[in-house]
């Protein structure tokens, strides 16, 4: 709507002729908040108006019942002096002013304009002071219904600070005039509104009454609202249609009710149709049009919103309640015209959306359109079986005159509802029903638009519905070839969904245009599968049955080949026996179902056997056999209306390209995909199964001849006799009815069997114990299991060990003599081992053993694990000069061992006596939980002994030992440096003869030269070591000396910080270093205490030292304690315990 709200103006046209395309354009520019009464919420709107002059006449009364023509607010505009306004003009502001109060209109303002007012400063009598008379005059109760404009010629800031001004007053008065004028009017239309139900009230003029609202809301660009009224028109219009059909019957009703003889569609190609909005007026519009007026109205403000989705929304409401109110009201219009009108109003509104742009809610759009157009497709379908357009039949005189009337009934072409390029829905219907040929061209068209609509927003549900009509269609006009893909994907929809009376419903029709196109393969598969259908007629089933046997048996020279598992399922297979003997049969049971109708006989039943190698190494993965459905299709995955079931591609590949230089030198090149995982991805994890059937390998199989099938399960037997080792798996089964064969894989099924062909194997294990012991003859027992193959009479085995083990048989030999054995036997043979125990780290000994059959050309070994029996260690200990060697022997074993004659020599002196300790008569007894201890002492007979190489014998026995024989046992071990070389000794003192607490005290530290030392560098080191919670040194605590002499003394000042019995001070010595030494590294700790460097490290720019050997160093005061008493005064108290 292109009105404005109207503004008069009056006073000086020439002055506003100036000022008005200024008022014009700064009027809008800024929006402003218009607030309502009744608690409405408030709008923001750019106000526009349009400037008309001051004419008395067109003044609106109290009677005037229009919003859109009337002047909503009046300005009075003057720019005279005083001399002018005393003379005339305030006159004529009094005559104008009165008119507006005597039709009570008090929405008007005088704007007094100030064109050069630097002349009016040096005048005495200001210009001023004509607005000061007007406010006087006019304006003294309303201050705010005057107003000066200043230099409205000027670009400076005052100037647009006064037009600001103007504006902001103009604004606020526009509202309020709109307001007043509103508030009126509302309240006379609720008026009205509540004498709906009184005699004589005409709901359309009210309708005018109330779109006089909308029309105004309209043009202060209110859509919503103005959408709102319009709303609430149509709901109480279907409220009283609703009424007239129960009973309640409205007077003005009944001429819209009458016999309908115009259904011309919807019209949206102006906002507003005056030629209808006349004939309400008049009370003289019928159903159709009057709806066809108000839902043009409602669309004519959503394109203005920009909402065009919103009325392909609204579309489908409106034309199912127009029908619904047609029926329900008991209109007569004639069979068809319905159809026409909506047909037409469907076009008229996809053309309309269609013409605006929707770049937004693109996809909400076109869900509505798509609903739209396969209404008008379903509408063009009923007219078609009307007027007798549909292929196969040939329209009759009366089909072809209804086809005149309903064209004379949808209107006249006036040439003002086409743009150019465009073909009114009117003239479009009207050539579809001109002849058949047209007819199937717009059907089609519409269809293909429709099923690209669906498919373009993931309805693929809905497509494919649709393309089960254009199936039949396509069927009807003879191409079958086309309407082959529309069947097939219906099924396939069907069949996802779990509909399975209208998947195999459609497999009907699906045959007989397999028929018409003389496919004769395909064909033969859906026969099968309506034969085997459970949702189909029993007659249906029995014919194509028939059908199914005809072709197996006509098909000469050619094999029909498909799945299974349509007409034959596989509840069941049970392997009796999973690993099979060699020349064993192998038999497997299979439940078999059969889904014909009647009894069939089965050819022959196969099932294809295939080589797997070893079980273990199988390249074929473990599945658990679940029974597949007896479906085509077993993906149960449900197709989304809003999501495709196949992802779309991408519109382009992202390819790239790289290489690899060496040498500059290209040695390799590649092309890679970025987006690969778009186009490669596949849309869902389940299998997909190709329609091509692949009849396996069937060399070998196993199989059973002439089988009857009835109808349900059917038990089966079949078996082969195996003719080599190795794993085999059940690779497919082939159920053969003449000339044709029903294949289904059994690859998930994990049908497998072993035909096994044992290999022979040896054991041997001690007769009386667990283990073998080494150092003993013990008896053992060799097992010998043949497997799967026999040994004759006469044969000999040979037994060969890589170890040190000595074996002994019946025959005194390592041969045993053997008697024929069959296969998958066991025999025992008893012989006797020994292996030579020795001084070992490790507790026990592996060997291997062989053993041979002369008769076969293997050999087969065996794993042996000895334990030795004994453990012996050694630890020598020191007495000031004299030496002790302490021997101990344990017990790694659990039986017992017996020791008698212990020995002890040195390999490598004889200068020296070797006295034991022990009685050497004695026996001992040694096992696991008890240990033999030997102890010799070492007396020199000479100063200086070298190292010594000493060898320790003992014999033994046991009560697991065959033979009872005493065995021999020898310990080897060396002593170095061992002779005491220096002696310690170390004493704490004190003054008073007695040591106390916080008293210094001496240690005395003594070093003596052996006898039998022989070193002749004495330079040594001492290190004193104390706890610092008992002991505090008062001195170094190393220190270096010379022990040329026979003997060194020292002292060193300590304090005791304890008292009761303490151990002494630690005192050790070293070896001496020389620091200028080079070659020499020694590792040694650094005195300080405070170091907290790495014991480990080398260290040169400190005393180095070296430990003696074991046994070098006699320490005479290790582990002595001294007592110190606490000092006087002190708090330290001392407990004693005397033991009694």
């Amino acid at each position: 709507m292109e009105t404005k709200p109207i503004v008069t103006c009056h006073g000086d046209q020439s002055l506003f002729s100036g000022l008005h395309a200024a008022t014009l354009h700064g009027l809008p520019k800024e929006a402003c908040e218009w607030r309502r009464s009744y608690g409405r919420a408030p709008r923001t709107i750019h106000l526009e108006a349009s400037f008309v002059p001051y004419d008395a006449d067109i003044l609106p009364d109290e009677t005037t019942k229009t919003l859109v023509s009337r002047p909503y607010f009046h300005i009075y505009w003057t720019d005279c002096d005083l001399e002018s306004y005393k003379q005339t003009v305030r006159e004529d502001i009094a005559e104008w002013h009165s008119a507006l109060k005597e039709a009570n209109i008090p929405d008007w303002l005088i704007v007094v304009v100030i064109n050069d007012e630097s002349k009016i400063k040096s005048k005495l009598l200001p210009r001023s002071s004509v607005i000061d008379k007007v406010r006087n005059d006019f304006c003294s109760k309303q201050a705010d219904r005057c107003i000066v404009l200043s230099e409205p010629m000027k670009t400076d800031q005052k100037t647009a600070e006064s037009w600001y001004s103007f504006f902001q007053r103009l604004r606020q008065l526009l509202l309020q005039a709109f307001n007043h004028h509103l508030d009126k009017y509302e309240d006379k239309m609720r008026s009205l509104r509540e004498k709906r139900n009184e005699p004589g009230w005409n709901y359309f003029d009210y309708f005018i009454f109330q779109e006089e609202l909308a029309f105004m809301f309209e043009m202060l660009g209110l859509f919503e609202d103005a959408l709102i009224q319009y709303d609430e028109l149509d709901a109480l219009f279907t409220q009283f249609v609703e009424n007239h059909a129960s009973g309640d019957v409205a007077e003005w009703l009944t001429s819209t009710i009458q016999s309908c003889k115009s259904w011309a569609g919807l019209s949206l190609y102006k906002p507003i149709d005056w030629l209808k909005r006349d004939m309400i007026k008049l009370n003289k519009v019928s159903l159709l049009e009057f709806r066809n007026y108000l839902f043009s109205r409602h669309s004519a403000l959503l394109f203005l919103m920009n909402k065009s989705w919103i009325v392909a929304q609204r579309a489908m409401d409106f034309l199912y309640n127009t029908a619904q109110e047609i029926h329900s009201l008991e209109i007569d219009i004639p069979q068809g015209a319905l159809s026409c009108w909506m047909f037409m109003s469907c076009l008229e509104v996809l053309r309309a959306c269609e013409t605006l742009p929707q770049t937004t809610q693109l996809d909400r759009y076109s869900l509505y359109t798509a609903t739209l157009r396969d209404y008008a497709r379903t509408k063009l379908k009923d007219l078609g079986y009307l007027c007798g357009l549909m292929p196969g039949s040939k329209p009759t005189s009366e089909q072809l005159s209804h086809v005149v009337d309903l064209s004379a009934g949808m209107g006249l072409d006036t040439g003002e509802e086409t743009e150019a390029g465009q073909v009114h829905p009117r003239d479009r219907l009207r050539e579809a029903l001109s002849s058949e040929s047209s007819f199937k061209k717009h059907y089609l068209e519409m269809c293909e638009l429709t099923m690209g609509t669906y498919k373009h927003i993931s309805r693929f549900r809905s497509a494919r519905i649709l393309g089960r009509d254009m199936a039949d269609f396509y069927m009807k006009i003879g191409e079958p070839q086309k309407a082959e893909g529309f069947l097939l994907d219906a099924i396939k929809m069907y069949q996802q969904e779990n509909w399975g009376n209208l998947a195999d419903g459609t497999m009907l029709d699906l045959a007989q245009c397999l028929l018409s196109m003389n496919e004769v393969d395909k064909y033969f598969k859906t026969a099968c599968h309506i034969a085997c259908s459970c949702c189909l007629k029993l007659n249906d089933r029995k014919e194509y049955f028939k059908e199914v046997l005809r072709l197996a048996s006509e098909n000469e020279g050619n094999m029909y080949q498909m799945r299974a598992s349509t007409v034959f399922t596989l509840e069941e297979a049970n392997i009796n026996n999973s690993s099979v003997i060699l020349h064993d049969d192998f038999i497997v049971d299979l439940t078999v179902k059969s889904n014909f109708p009647e009894q069939v006989v089965c050819n022959q039943i196969e099932i294809s056997i295939i080589k797997a190698g070893d079980l273990g190494t199988s390249p074929f993965k473990r599945r658990t056999h679940v029974r597949n459905p007896s479906l085509t299709f077993k993906n149960h995955e449900h197709i989304p209306n809003f999501r495709p079931i196949t992802k779309q591609l991408p519109t382009h590949i992202d390819a790239h390209s790289t290489y690899e230089r060496r040498n500059g030198k290209v040695v390799s090149c590649a092309i890679g995909c970025a987006n690969a995982h778009d186009l490669l991805k596949r849309c869902d994890s389940g299998p997909v199964e190709s329609e091509i059937v692949l009849k396996g390998d069937y060399s070998l199989c196993m199989s059973v001849a002439n089988v009857t099938l009835n109808p349900g399960c059917n038990d089966i037997q079949l078996r082969v006799k195996t003719e080599d080792k190795g794993v085999y798996r059940l690779s497919q089964i082939c159920y053969k009815i003449k000339q044709s064969e029903f294949l289904k894989s059994l690859a998930n099924c994990d049908l497998h069997f072993e035909v096994v062909c044992n290999e022979p194997y040896v054991e041997l294990k001690p007769s009386k114990q667990d283990n073998f012991l080494a150092g003993i003859q013990q008896d053992a027992i060799l097992a010998l299991h043949t497997g799967s193959y026999n040994i004759p009479d006469g044969s000999v085995i040979t037994i060969e060990f890589n170890g040190n083990v000595t074996i002994l048989t019946e025959s005194g030999d390592n041969s045993i003599r053997i008697g024929g054995i069959a296969s998958r036997q066991t025999v025992e043979y008893k012989l006797s081992l020994y292996q030579e125990t020795k001084q070992q780290v490790k507790q026990t000994t592996d060997v291997k053993m062989s053993c041979k059959v002369d008769c076969w050309d293997k050999i087969m070994t065996c794993n042996l694990s000895f334990h030795h029996p004994f453990q012996v260690t050694h630890k020598l200990h020191t007495a000031k000069e004299k030496k002790y060697l302490q021997i101990v022997v344990c017990g790694n074993v659990e039986s017992e061992f017996y020791l008698v004659r212990p020995e002890l020599s040195c390999l490598n002196c004889l200068d020296l006596e070797l006295i034991p300790y022990n009685k050497l008569t004695q026996q001992w007894r040694v096992s696991f939980d008890q240990s033999a201890t030997f102890l010799w002492m070492i007396k020199p007979n000479i100063s200086d002994l070298p190292n010594l190489d000493m060898c320790f014998n003992f014999k033994y026995t046991s009560t697991l030992d065959v033979s009872g024989e005493q065995r021999l046992f020898s310990y080897i071990c060396q002593l170095e440096h061992f002779q005491t070389q220096y002696q310690l000794s170390y004493t704490v003192t004190s003054d008073d003869k007695t040591c106390t607490t916080s008293t210094p005290a001496t240690l005395t530290i003594h070093v003596q030269k052996a006898i039998t030392c022989s070193r002749t560098d004495h330079r040594l080191v001492y290190q004193v070591s104390v706890d610092g919670t008992t002991w505090a040194l008062a001195g170094k605590s190393t220190g270096v000396f010379n022990v040329s002499e026979r003997e060194y003394e020292t002292k060193i000042d300590v304090l005791p910080l304890q008292s009761g019995l303490l151990h002494m001070p630690f005192v050790n010595i070293h070896q001496y270093i020389d620091s200028t030494d080079n070659q020499t590294e020694v590792w040694v700790r650094k005195p300080s205490d405070s170091d907290t460097s790495d014991v480990n490290k080398p260290v040169k720019d400190v005393t180095r030292f070296a430990p003696f050997n074991t046994g070098e160093v006699y320490n005479n005061s290790q582990c002595q304690q001294v007592h110190i008493y606490p000092s006087l005064g002190s708090l330290d108290s001392e407990l004693i315990v005397i033991p009694l």
